[in-house]
């Protein structure tokens, strides 16, 4: 589970802050570039291809991270709900499930 979530949390906390912050930065060269009257820079287009392509990395690897966590919370919550479903409630530690479906006999 920690080898999931923490990379998860770690990527949402420091992607969202990189996001943020080119953004912010980019805002405010646009902004000074507008209240000059001058066409946009070179270097201001060169941020925005940053923006774009660090747009496209975090779609990319968040999904990818919400994925695999999605797979893993089914994996565990599945022999509790296998587990019920098959006593008639109670669920708890020791059911059947995804995990240990090949080791049924």
């Amino acid at each position: 589970l920690a080898l999931v979530v923490a990379p998860a949390l770690l990527f949402v906390g420091i992607g969202l802050s990189l996001f943020l912050l080119v953004k912010l930065l980019l805002s405010r060269s646009l902004a000074a570039a507008r209240a000059a009257g001058a066409p946009p820079s070179i270097s201001f287009l060169a941020r925005q291809r940053v923006m774009r392509h660090a747009s496209a990395y975090l779609l990319l690897h968040g999904t990818q991270l919400s994925a695999a966590l999605a797979l893993l919370l089914t994996l565990l919550l599945a022999p509790a709900l296998g587990d019920s479903a098959a006593s008639g409630g109670g669920g708890g530690v020791g059911g059947k499930g995804l995990l240990d479906a090949g080791v049924r006999g």
